[in-house]
């Protein structure tokens, strides 16, 4: 069957419906041997990369312009903040304001929408599946200006929606008549608006992997990346271990800024260390009382504002304008050791 290009999954289950078939065969002693026992399978050969979709930040862009031009406002601000904060289809639904502090800065996810279970005019609404679904996200300023913007929208159809179809919720993404959004319309915009921009086919669940990755471009770790997508077991998050070439670039990028740095700051040092000696031969010419040795040049302090010397008398002169120094003998005196004064 593996001829036949037939996968390895398809072909387990037509053995398995072949050895139910000659098992039935067998009690009926039509046979008496199952041909299918015994058979044995190609090991899958899965890659170490798991594949998954998303968009880069040039497709970012041109998506939400798109999405800006839609009818309905509210869904560029829903696909805004999926892609800025990672959260689940149904975590976003089912977010109400009163889960959204801006003094904070952070959404409180608590709840979500059971979009698949809900039947029409009925909402189903319940708690994260894991402990790990439980969690609060900082808002990036991106995301609170795009909601401080769509709550101020909202509040200008407040008169003439006194009236409410879910008087008992407060949905942040909600129609004009703050009727709560549907998983199917969701679902038609974003591949509607998609299919404008000409841009990949990809799910609006992809633009949670899409938060990932960008999280890992800007260097984010996978276990803060675990803990802001909710995911109870860290293998989940492992996938985007690789990501990308971009990141790889990067470090190495880094790695040589780092590198390319520490030269320069040696070569500085260096010519620095130069320019000292040279400029201290020259204060030795000019001024016979000064004396400097190899051992003087050596203890040089180089993070010290006047670079002192061990020489007491020396680092006097030095700390004295060259103006002062070239003055009459006697104005220099009291700069020199009480041993050296003229009597």
């Amino acid at each position: 069957m593996y001829g036949l290009g037939l996968a390895t999954t398809t072909i387990r289950l037509i053995n398995g419906t072949l050895h139910n078939a000659f098992k039935k065969a067998i009690s009926l002693g039509m046979i008496e041997i199952n041909p299918c026992n015994g058979v044995e399978f190609r090991k899958s050969i899965t890659s170490k990369e798991k594949e998954f979709h998303y968009f880069n930040k040039d497709q970012i862009e041109t998506f939400l312009a798109y999405a800006k031009e839609e009818n309905e406002y509210i869904y560029y601000y829903f696909f805004l903040t999926a892609i800025y904060t990672g959260m689940r289809k149904g975590e976003l639904m089912a977010l109400q304001w009163s889960n959204v502090d801006f003094l904070r800065n952070t959404i409180k996810i608590d709840q979500t929408r059971l979009y698949r279970k809900e039947k029409r005019g009925q909402l189903e609404l319940s708690t994260p599946k894991t402990e790990s679904g439980f969690r609060t996200l900082v808002m990036s300023k991106t995301v609170k200006q795009a909601l401080l913007e769509l709550k101020n929208r909202q509040q200008n159809y407040l008169p003439f929606y006194s009236e409410r179809k879910y008087p008992n919720t407060d949905f942040v993404f909600c129609f004009k008549n703050f009727n709560p959004i549907a998983d199917r319309t969701v679902n038609g915009a974003f591949e509607r608006i998609s299919k404008k921009a000409k841009l990949p086919k990809i799910k609006v669940y992809d633009l949670r992997h899409t938060h990932a990755v960008l999280l890992r471009q800007a260097g984010v770790s996978l276990e803060d990346i675990q803990d802001i997508l909710g995911h109870k077991n860290p293998t989940a998050t492992l996938i985007y271990a690789h990501i990308t070439e971009e990141v790889k670039q990067s470090a190495m990028d880094k790695l040589d800024s780092h590198m390319e740095t520490k030269t320069k700051s040696n070569a500085t040092k260096a010519i620095l260390a130069h320019a000292l000696v040279a400029f201290f031969l020259l204060l030795q010419t000019r001024y016979k009382r000064c004396s400097i040795s190899d051992h003087s040049i050596l203890s040089l302090n180089l993070q010290s504002p006047v670079f002192q010397v061990k020489r007491t008398y020396f680092s006097c002169m030095l700390q004295r304008p060259l103006g002062q120094m070239d003055s009459h003998h006697s104005s220099n005196q009291k700069y020199r050791p009480q041993s050296q004064r003229n009597t």
